[in-house]
């Protein structure tokens, strides 16, 4: 669909609120029946829900679980964390990928630590003042912990609400934002911010999916837009799909690479030299360089090993 052909999105009505609470029993009797039941909907401990959501940022769920166990066996607190060195952060989180997280986090609980008293805070402006936090990250936390009244969207929620209400994609700008955060606003049911969120989370996940949504089973299927289009095999949402960047062979498997191989290595860490076959077609020295300067790695002549 070109952008001269999006769907048009007209402002709030009575027709849209009335469809907006339509739109709220159906999701969370879903939610009801199908919801999962993963570890971190098991606590409302501020810190343990920040480190869940910094750790599925572009990352699957089922990867996710085992590390997260894993990290706060060790790690329970922001003190117990901020103790820790970011090399013994960075060998926990192999396998997660996107490195940097894990430094931000690092840093953030250190900050916890020395300016909040070691309390995590589940305030949304105090939250979003910490490195590496932003504001989607900084809502969910107040979400989940909290169950504060706020609106916040992923990926998936954002393609419920815009199939549901506005029938399909539109170009992302702040006038179609403020209309998509209206909707999800009117939507929202006061005092249970933390149920809706993880109900739109798991709907969007297991049966308003990307690319083949089932509406044919969906409980939403006579009052969506966007249903009609799908059934028809009219995607009004292919077109605006980008493809995920290739993974294998590139940079940022090849970052991972250096840093399993350094968590594998232990304090003696490992010579510049002997990676160029671990990283055959790409550039080692521009690599490692890249590491160090973003604090992933420390060298030394050319020894480099975790912090």
């Amino acid at each position: 669909m070109s952008k001269g052909h999006m769907p048009k999105i007209d402002s709030m009505t009575v027709k849209q609120a009335s469809s907006a609470r339509l739109f709220r029993r159906t999701i969370l009797r879903w939610y009801g029946t199908y919801g999962r039941d993963l570890p971190w909907r098991r606590t409302r401990d501020a810190w343990k829900i920040l480190v869940s959501e910094i750790m599925l940022q572009q990352t699957q769920v089922a990867r996710v679980i085992p590390k997260y166990e894993a990290f706060l066996s060790k790690w329970p607190t922001p003190k117990a964390f901020a103790s820790a060195s970011l090399g013994e952060a960075l060998s926990a989180w192999n396998g997660l990928g996107y490195n940097r997280r894990c430094k931000h986090l690092h840093v953030a609980a250190k900050e916890i630590v020395s300016e909040l008293g070691g309390i995590t805070p589940v305030n949304v402006e105090i939250l979003q003042a910490l490195p590496g936090i932003g504001p989607y990250t900084a809502r969910a936390v107040a979400s989940f912990s909290a169950n504060a009244d706020v609106v916040l969207w992923d990926t998936n929620v954002r393609r419920i609400a815009l199939r549901y209400f506005f029938g399909g994609e539109f170009v992302r700008s702040a006038p179609n934002d403020e209309k998509l955060h209206g909707v999800l606003d009117l939507s929202l049911p006061k005092g249970r911010s933390r149920d809706w969120h993880n109900a739109l989370m798991d709907f969007g996940s297991a049966v308003c999916i990307g690319r083949s949504p089932l509406c044919a089973s969906c409980p939403l299927l006579r009052t969506c837009i966007a249903a009609p289009k799908f059934l028809r095999g009219l995607s009004p949402a292919r077109k605006l799909v980008r493809p995920q960047a290739r993974f294998e062979g590139s940079r940022r498997q090849a970052r991972g690479a250096v840093l399993r191989a350094l968590a594998a290595a232990g304090t003696k860490g490992l010579r510049v030299t002997a990676l160029r076959t671990l990283l055959r077609s790409h550039d080692a020295e521009s690599i490692v360089n890249a590491l160090v300067r973003e604090g992933l790695v420390a060298r030394r002549g050319n020894v480099i090993s975790l912090p």
